[in-house]
């Protein structure tokens, strides 16, 4: 366990002392089972890349029906478009529903002939490509299980022209179903964009160069989980049922899993505990309506840990002013690059209202007084005159 982290872009390594072990390292979270491989351990095991096959996901909006032509022919256009290697293609027409043209990917000209057919979906509502994602990334969670060096789905979203894809920025948790293609791409006038599943803004792109990345299927009993080969680490979490037997990488060459060698294995509870942590993390990405129920205790093993997750880690604000000092503050902090906390200036606090009356009432008698002297004053002077 030989920790990297980075303060942007500076990586500062952790480990201290003796040679680094490169071995992958075991570890018993609860009732289950967890495998951490860092870069030099992967380094050893089989990789492999997968075959693109593309998903065409349609406009069928309330925008898009005085333009399902135009729709059309985009899509037809996109699918010239795509490189050689990309053999199938699948559509599917969406507005918050969706219709499957096609249940399986198809060769490009039955996908060309499938987009002139007749569609029962309505022109109605908005553009919401996301959903369609989530759901066939669903399903890619199975087909690993199945068949680990299969196609990897290559989703390209054709937007009506005037129309604009509703983002509902819940793709980040299917990242490790695709690690090889965690982004898909919009077709739109403007051109080609990407957009990660991680969410942030779309970055142009070229078709050509949409290629998979090098990947490795890791499998323990029946739980099957897909590694980028190119991260600096890689961590596979299986739950108690699933996780009985060895733990197997997927050999390409022999197309079978084989035994992962020079495993070593971690008994320090603290670390235990921080992965359990996360475990449980993971799961509520998928039942987002338990963290309610659970948030009690994940702040109680948290706090008894000494480990923050997402879900106990947040700051509260009450005004955008406060907002505004927080970020500035934390891009301080980052910035420095010797330090990750904020500083801290230590200052009075602020004495309470009651103890201020004494001055306010003396300032206002001397300005009483002064305001008198001058009224006399300026008595005096007419009286004079």
């Amino acid at each position: 366990l030989q920790p990297v982290i980075r303060i942007q872009d500076t990586p500062v390594a952790l480990h201290k002392g003796a040679e680094a072990d490169t071995r992958a390292v075991t570890v018993s979270v609860g009732e289950g089972n967890a495998l951490v491989a860092p870069s030099a351990s992967k380094s050893g095991w089989p990789q492999f890349v997968r075959q693109p096959a593309a998903h065409l996901i349609l406009d069928r909006s309330a925008a898009s029906a005085a333009t399902e032509a135009e729709t059309v022919q985009r899509a037809k256009a996109a699918i010239s478009a795509l490189p050689v290697s990309v053999q199938k293609v699948r559509v599917t027409w969406a507005n918050y529903e969706q219709e499957d043209v096609s249940g399986s990917p198809e060769t490009r000209e039955v996908a060309l002939g499938a987009l002139d057919r007749t569609v029962s979906l309505p022109f109605r509502g908005g553009f919401c490509p996301e959903r369609v994602i989530a759901r066939l990334l669903l399903e890619e969670r199975g087909k690993a299980e199945q068949q680990p060096a299969g196609p990897v789905p290559l989703f390209i979203v054709v937007p009506a022209p005037g129309s604009s894809p509703v983002k509902v920025g819940g793709l980040a948790a299917f990242t490790r179903f695709v690690p090889d293609m965690p982004a898909y791409i919009v077709c739109s006038s403007g051109g080609w964009e990407q957009a990660s599943f991680g969410g942030g803004s779309a970055q142009p792109v070229s078709l050509p160069d949409l290629a998979p990345a090098p990947i490795m299927a890791v499998r323990k009993g029946k739980a099957v989980e897909l590694l980028s080969a190119a991260a600096e680490g890689g961590l596979v979490l299986v739950p108690g049922e699933a996780g009985r037997g060895e733990w197997e990488c997927w050999d390409p060459a022999q197309k079978t899993f084989r035994p992962i060698e020079r495993l070593a294995r971690c008994a320090d509870p603290d670390y235990a505990a921080g992965l359990a942590l996360w475990a449980r993390h993971r799961a509520l990405g998928w039942e987002p309506g338990s963290i309610d129920t659970a948030l009690p205790g994940l702040v109680a093993d948290a706090q008894a840990a000494g480990i923050a997750i997402p879900e106990t880690a947040f700051v509260v604000v009450e005004t955008s002013a406060q907002e505004v000092m927080l970020a500035r503050k934390e891009k301080q902090s980052l910035g420095a690059g010797h330090a990750l906390e904020f500083d801290e200036v230590k200052r009075a606090p602020a004495p309470p209202a009651l103890w201020l009356l004494p001055v306010a009432f003396y300032l206002l008698y001397r300005r009483f007084r002064n305001t008198m002297s001058d009224c006399k004053s300026g008595n005096r002077q007419v009286s004079r005159a």
